[in-house]
């Protein structure tokens, strides 16, 4: 009776193991997906998931209408708000936006 109790625990372990998170749920779904180029709505919506490591190394590879966008948002003081603001400073910081600095 033992026995088969073991078994049938054994048995059902790979159904459990199946069923766990491979990734940390607050992890963010530009990393999971690391064969497509990230988006500014990506980069705006994980923010808080990503490390500033992260954001530094995503926020260069953004298109260059997305890096105009950022531009935009430092030249207009005030047009962004909340992470898409963090994210343009942060950019404008780094260096990201410096051909936009010298075109205007």
């Amino acid at each position: 009776m033992r026995v088969t109790g073991f078994f049938t625990l054994l048995s059902t372990f790979p159904f459990l193991s199946g069923s766990w998170p491979t990734m940390h749920p607050r992890r963010s779904k530009l990393l999971a997906r690391a064969d497509e180029p990230p988006t500014l709505n990506g980069l705006v919506r994980d923010f808080d998931k990503l490390s500033p490591t992260e954001i530094d190394t995503f926020t260069p590879h953004l298109s260059r209408r997305d890096l105009e966008k950022l531009h935009g948002c430092v030249v207009s003081e005030g047009a962004c708000t909340g992470h898409l603001h963090d994210l343009a400073m942060r950019a404008d910081e780094h260096g990201f936006l410096k051909s936009f600095k010298n075109s205007h």
